[in-house]
């Protein structure tokens, strides 16, 4: 349990983070074609959906760290899921039934090409952490404002060395609208739907 978040560092966040994961994966080079991991063979991951979704363009978009295309392309594939035109927000009731394989791909795909810094399951932990409460939670991952800008993500060269660990998926949609930060009741209906199909 975090008990004073405020006198955490970036540094510390992460040694936290990297305390729980698997080891992360890497690559030493730093020009940004070198930037792009191997994708997945078919016998170590299934790009599973529930409901008919293809998930290889984003695992593509990923595997090269255009992180912010990537949360973009997050949003349009749970409004996909759930049913939804994209630009819409989501329900709670959206949320306590989105389909059980899509929520476990898209989370292990962030998981994997962000060397474990991102994915819902890894927000889940710090909003656990942070006992739940949103303004903590959101101090944490580096959610400052209800509408965040372009230039308020870093450049996706410099995302796993410059963003707070959990600060993306942030779910921006078409309007630039942060779905995780303007609904906030949201990150607890992802958490608690994690909860149910991948506790800890």
């Amino acid at each position: 349990m975090v008990s004073n978040i405020d006198d955490m560092s970036t540094e510390d966040l992460l040694k936290i983070l990297l305390s729980r994961a698997d080891e992360p994966h890497s690559s030493e080079n730093t020009d940004d074609s070198s930037h792009e991991l191997s994708i997945y063979d078919d016998d170590e991951i299934i790009l599973e959906s529930d409901v008919g979704i293809d998930y290889s363009n984003l695992q593509k978009v990923l595997s090269k760290r255009r992180f912010r295309q990537a949360d973009k392309m997050t949003y349009d594939l749970i409004c996909k899921a759930v049913s939804k035109p994209v630009g819409s927000y989501f329900t709670s009731e959206d949320i306590r039934y989105f389909p059980e394989a899509d929520l476990l791909t898209l989370d292990k795909l962030w998981n994997y090409y962000s060397n474990g810094m991102f994915g819902f399951t890894v927000q889940r932990e710090f909003f656990n952490d942070a006992s739940q409460d949103l303004p903590t939670f959101k101090y944490w991952v580096g959610w400052k404002d209800n509408i965040l800008q372009d230039h308020d993500y870093p450049a996706d060269k410099d995302m796993l060395e410059q963003a707070r660990p959990g600060f993306l998926p942030c779910l921006c949609n078409w309007k630039g609208k942060v779905l995780f930060i303007t609904n906030q009741i949201i990150v607890h209906d992802f958490a608690a739907r994690l909860d149910t199909i991948a506790p800890d």
